[in-house]
């Protein structure tokens, strides 16, 4: 297994920020520097060699279902509360991600915790990712 020392917040956000790898963009990890590395339109610093280099790992970011789940399990472990119920039902309309956001606005605590539980259900991912390319990753 490879160890590499990885930025967490990169590799959270190339989970987080969806790119069409059809069209031969998206996010990678190099696994001789553990640097994460978006190759887009636009952006020049990346290796030219990368398509025929096995180095560079393509990280496949969450499907708007997946991202949706973890938006229901956050609110599933809240209290039954005022705030639960109205969550669940923002969850229900259209454009629930935008509405889920603007509404924990007016509850700083509420979207404190949506943020750690988000950030521990990314970093959680992150890490069944390496284990799953066999990459023991020490997050900095």
């Amino acid at each position: 297994m490879t160890v590499l020392k990885i930025n967490r917040d990169d590799f959270t956000e190339a989970l987080s920020v969806g790119i069409d790898f059809l069209l031969g963009e998206g996010w990678f990890l190099d696994t001789e520097t553990g640097e994460v590395l978006l190759h887009a339109e636009g952006v020049d610093d990346f290796p030219e060699d990368f398509p025929d280099d096995p180095r560079y790992v393509h990280i496949d970011g969450l499907s708007s279902d997946e991202a949706f789940q973890i938006m229901l399990d956050f609110v599933e472990q809240l209290d039954n509360n005022e705030v639960a119920l109205n969550l669940s039902a923002i969850l229900k309309q259209t454009k629930p991600f935008r509405r889920f956001k603007d509404f924990l606005y007016q509850y700083p605590v509420i979207q404190d915790a949506w943020y750690a539980f988000e950030l521990q259900r990314y970093t959680q991912l992150a890490d069944e990712w390496c284990v799953a390319h066999e990459i023991q990753a020490e997050w900095i």
